[in-house]
């Protein structure tokens, strides 16, 4: 029980020093991380290593978390879809 009450005060002390409230990890880097680790995790046959395995994982996962901003918004330019060079005023190679 006093575990549990020392792990939340330092969770409590960590998110007060941190800029944003809320935080989301990267999904590119994820997916191209789980592509290769899930693979070595479900070939692993001893238990034991592929619980450090998992570990390991996680560990290398909550190092690429990133804010999440609200309300942020850019403007997107729409491309125009005719062809910039034409035909007979191509660039040459």
């Amino acid at each position: 029980m006093e575990q549990e009450a020392e792990e939340q005060m330092k969770e409590t002390k960590r998110t007060e020093q941190l800029k944003y409230a809320e935080y989301r990890i990267n999904k590119n880097i994820l997916v191209g991380k789980l592509r290769n680790r899930l693979i070595k995790m479900a070939l692993e046959e001893d238990d034991t290593r592929r619980d450090v395995l998992h570990d390991q994982f996680l560990e290398e996962l909550q190092r690429n978390i990133v804010p999440v901003v609200k309300g942020r918004r850019f403007k997107r330019d729409k491309q125009t879809k005719t062809n910039k060079f034409t035909k007979t005023k191509r660039r040459g190679l």
